[in-house]
């Protein structure tokens, strides 16, 4: 599915970070940010949010959403600050994860930390 992604915010206030599936990314964004209604409920403190990561190259969305709740809970186990946790957990998703191992998915970071 063309546009499909998981991504991966960070507020630029705290150290909290969001994980979700979108597919349309600008407008999801302003979304969260406020400036358009319906952003996710846990986004609406610690605003604004910036984009960290985009991973691309789904081929259907139910990959893409299944991508999205493993590295979700992937992250929950990792050791580190939320940010670096939720960079681990991908980069172990798509290396060794059999779902998403042999998929051709891209990886786009925004941030630095």
């Amino acid at each position: 599915m063309d546009g499909c992604c998981v991504y991966l915010l960070k507020s630029e206030t705290s150290n909290r970070t969001y994980v979700g599936f979108t597919v349309n990314m600008a407008r999801r964004l302003r979304q969260h940010n406020g400036d358009l209604s319906g952003g996710a409920r846990a986004t609406t403190s610690n605003r604004p949010w910036s984009l960290a990561c985009k991973v691309t190259g789904f081929p259907d969305r139910r990959l893409a959403l299944s991508f999205e709740w493993y590295w979700k809970r992937w992250s929950r186990t990792r050791k580190g600050r939320p940010l670096q946790r939720r960079f681990a957990a991908m980069r172990d998703l798509m290396a060794t994860h059999r779902k998403f191992r042999d998929l051709p998915l891209n990886a786009a970071m925004f941030t630095t930390e």
